[in-house]
């Protein structure tokens, strides 16, 4: 499931139900954050997606959480050879076959405020996603 909370979103054009061919577009989702300055936002990035997951696939949440909590990146020393001066070994993901871990990750997914599809809604009043203006349709 998805992290949520304060300045935490995920864009997904996925459902539950949907299905992901081998002609997917690997970008499944996308997972945004904000703060008040980069640092900020870096930390709600690495908190989100040490909390994301995401079953049936495979992904590099881990590869990216690694990448964005390295010290370089986090002083901003940032260019096109930064992993090849900071290699990052990425730990291979565990694979879930027990139904009952399942059940419960699905569960949990339900349990914490997620709307349709399993995405969490938002619950904030001032969400221009709740307000129901027509906007976003045009």
């Amino acid at each position: 499931s998805p992290p949520w909370g304060a300045h935490v979103r995920v864009d997904a054009g996925v459902r539950r139900g949907s299905e992901v061919s081998m002609h997917y577009d690997p970008m499944l989702a996308k997972l945004v954050v904000w703060g008040t300055d980069r640092e900020e936002a870096r930390r709600r990035m690495v908190w989100a997606l040490r909390r994301f997951v995401v079953l049936g696939v495979s992904t590099n949440i881990e590869f990216l959480a690694a990448v964005v909590d390295h010290p370089a990146f986090a002083a901003g020393d940032l260019h096109t050879h930064f992993l090849d001066e900071h290699p990052l070994t990425p730990t291979p993901e565990t694979a879930v076959d027990d139904p009952v871990a399942i059940a419960a990750a699905l569960a949990a997914a339900g349990a914490n405020g997620a709307g349709e599809g399993g995405v969490p809604t938002a619950e904030r009043d001032d969400s221009p996603w709740q307000q129901g203006r027509h906007w976003r349709n045009v």
